[in-house]
């Protein structure tokens, strides 16, 4: 249970990080509203809150790979596994430029290490640049 805590801990850091340095274009005046609502809900632990106005951002900006990752992280936290997997994976086809690509990628390799899926966590752990050499080491045995 400690390794999920650690592992959730570090999902709302890069979750914040990326909230606040993507160029992703989520410049719809309503979509923004309805996303730092959701983001709000999730903070004060409302998950379906959030993903009611996640999905309601979704509908106005359906290219946004940062709703994306947001759901996708929401939805793993709600152990929606499948369906956090489906949002990543479109967030990383979306996602604008490579470092957030990268953290996108290393997002969706937690959730398959929360899964067991340990070769599938390498392989992502591998291709997400200086955010996965931590756990390509612990976990993978590699640098």
């Amino acid at each position: 249970m400690r390794k999920y805590s650690f592992i959730l801990l570090i999902i709302a850091f890069v979750s914040c990080v990326m909230r606040n340095k993507t160029t992703d274009n989520l410049n719809n005046p309503d979509a923004r509203k309805f996303f730092d609502l959701a983001v709000h809900c999730q903070y004060k632990g409302e998950l379906d809150s959030a993903l009611y106005f996640y999905n309601a951002s979704y509908e106005l900006c359906p290219n946004s790979s940062v709703i994306l990752n947001e759901r996708g992280m929401l939805k793993f936290s709600m152990n929606d596994y499948k369906g956090a997997l489906i949002e990543m994976n479109k967030a990383i086809e979306l996602s604008p430029n490579e470092n957030e690509k990268q953290i996108r990628t290393y997002n969706r390799a937690l959730i398959y290490l929360s899964q067991n899926k340990i070769d599938s966590a390498c392989m992502d752990w591998k291709n997400s640049g200086k955010w996965g050499k931590g756990n390509l080491k612990k976990y993978c045995g590699k640098e």
